[in-house]
């Protein structure tokens, strides 16, 4: 199938796909981005722009590379993803692993790491089948990590390239879409469910965010 499909753009859309393409991505890709994440992530697309990213892995890296100065730090669960470790570390930021409970970061914990630490540039989170712990994070904690990053005013980036891999169970709402303030950066990506060699990934937060 994806070899038919590549023949197909390469046929009859070869300007489109050899060429360079649009700063941010293709504005048909988008939308149909935005679309699907209003259906099935309850994302509101209206306060929020795409950008189309080489993977998700690259949004990972525009994370720290725009928000840590040297000597921040980045809240995040105590068991928690090497490939987001190691770029903040690159760019001379901290990462403080956060305490965790069978069902995900513990709340309490949290609430005294923002207490704590003086610069914390955001917090970190895989909430759908965490890697490497496979922990899903129940609504409740959701909510109550983003009252936190209101009440302490830091960013939430939520990457989520495992959410679509659900077999059981119900799906729990994203941080994205409880998101009032504008501080959620969620992170997507087709790498799981596709193919990761496509490199196909993306970023959704507000306008401002986009622009830097």
């Amino acid at each position: 199938t994806i070899a038919e499909i590549a023949g197909e753009l390469v046929r009859n859309h070869a300007e489109d796909v050899l060429l360079y393409s649009n700063n941010g991505g293709d504005p048909e890709f988008k939308e149909v981005i935005k679309e699907r994440l209003a259906r099935v992530k309850g994302i509101d697309p209206a306060a929020n722009e795409i950008l189309i990213m080489t993977g998700g892995q690259q949004g990972l890296y525009l994370c720290p590379r725009l928000f840590v100065n040297d000597g921040d730090c980045v809240l995040m669960e105590e068991i928690a993803y090497a490939g987001m470790i190691d770029t903040i570390h690159d760019f001379r930021g901290r990462t403080v692993g956060v305490k965790i409970d069978d069902d995900g970061i513990n709340i309490e914990a949290l609430e005294e790491a923002l207490k704590a630490e003086e610069h914390v540039s955001y917090i970190y989170l895989v909430p759908n089948f965490n890697n490497p712990t496979g922990v899903t994070l129940p609504l409740e904690k959701r909510k109550a990590v983003y009252e936190l990053a209101c009440k302490y005013n830091t960013l939430i980036v939520e990457d989520d390239p495992y959410g679509d891999l659900r077999y059981a169970g119900e799906h729990v709402p994203t941080i994205k879409s409880l998101d009032k303030t504008g501080r959620v950066i969620y992170c997507g990506s087709f790498s799981k469910v596709i193919a990761p060699g496509i490199r196909v990934g993306y970023v959704t937060a507000p306008d401002w965010m986009i622009a830097k």
